[in-house]
């Protein structure tokens, strides 16, 4: 093979390596709503915790001490409204359980929605009338269904921000139907909270310090993190190594074309690289299809919430019958039980 057939064949590697290259790095293909999809859930979860740690602060100062771990969020009395509300198990429109329908327009409206009623009433809503007229269409009304037995009771909360808090026996659960779990620490070994997942979040996305030794935290939260970043992750490995052939091309380029001719081997390497990148910013495919937010509570995020109460239980941080409550939160979720026609629970 002769010099001049070595130079063609090598710069033609030079232009496929940046045209590619350039596809990589821009994320060609790819796309990050997935991603941002676990930041919205965790930017709710953040948005609760901070509430709950200005809740635990006052209910601290008000009776001069934190709850203990049997009593958890389950005593907090200082939320800025507290009622009962019933609707339907699903909302025919949607097919949708209606806490479920609820939190997945929290993010952009129900927090809007409730600190206008504020503004305009000076206080929170106190009941179920008064919520669905702070949002009208907030889901929660109950037009032609008589049976009792085709709607559900929740128990809601309202607190210092605005927030939206679902309640049980267990405490307060997280948009999931899961119990937050409350942790203090005070005045035991703190080899009983070596595995707490508090411990692994320095940065606070799913954990929330509310003093020394007092932690919430969010199993679901903790999952999501975990998912977040596997999905960056994935998402990065590609341009990594479509950087790698930009690298690799403008080496080739300049290994082959020597010389005065350099610059222009560069200006060759560099249109296919920006023709690359220009094609893979435009192009995304569609990986990912969003379901409404908290809609699907995860089997694997039960399971570590069971097993983390249940070592609780073990070590003689909680006693059996707050783990048979938390363990009944998670099993039947906020939205079990049928409201008869007085609204309470048979």
């Amino acid at each position: 093979m002769g010099r001049k057939m070595r130079k063609v064949i090598g710069c033609l590697m030079a232009v496929l390596c940046a045209g590619v290259g350039g596809y990589l790095a821009s994320g060609g293909g790819e796309d990050d709503r997935s991603e941002a999809w676990c930041r919205w859930h965790l930017e709710v979860i953040q948005a609760q915790l901070t509430d709950l740690k200005t809740l635990l602060v006052e209910y601290r100062n008000a009776h001069g001490r934190y709850p203990t771990n049997d009593e958890g969020l389950a005593v907090l009395d200082n939320f800025d409204a507290r009622f009962v509300v019933r609707c339907p198990r699903a909302l025919p429109s949607r097919d949708l359980p209606p806490l479920h329908a609820l939190f997945s327009t929290y993010r952009g409206k129900v927090r809007e929605w409730l600190s206008e009623f504020r503004r305009e009433h000076g206080r929170a809503p106190r009941n179920q009338e008064e919520l669905e007229e702070a949002g009208p269409g907030l889901l929660l009304e109950t037009p032609g269904i008589a049976d009792p037995n085709d709607l559900i009771q929740i128990e809601l909360a309202i607190g210092k921000g605005d927030k939206l808090f679902l309640l049980s026996p267990a405490g307060v659960l997280s948009p999931w139907q899961v119990p937050y779990v409350y942790e203090n620490r005070k005045g035991l070994d703190p080899k009983l909270f070596a595995d707490s997942p508090a411990n692994r979040d320095p940065k606070g996305r799913y954990s929330v310090r509310v003093h020394d030794g007092i932690y919430v935290y969010s199993v679901g939260g903790e999952l999501y993190v975990q998912d977040e970043r596997q999905l960056w992750w994935e998402r990065t490995r590609p341009r990594l190594v479509g950087v790698a052939l930009l690298a690799a091309a403008v080496a080739l380029a300049v290994f082959v074309v020597r010389g005065k001719a350099i610059v222009l081997g560069l200006l060759a390497v560099a249109g296919p690289g920006a023709l690359g990148f220009a094609v893979g910013t435009g192009h995304y495919l569609t990986c990912y299809i969003m379901s409404p937010l908290f809609y699907r509570r995860n089997s694997q995020m039960v399971a570590r919430q069971k097993e983390l109460l249940g070592k609780y239980r073990d070590r003689g941080v909680i006693t059996r019958a707050t783990y048979d409550r938390a363990m009944s939160a998670i099993e039947r979720g906020a939205a079990s039980q049928p409201a008869t026609a007085d609204g309470n629970s048979p």
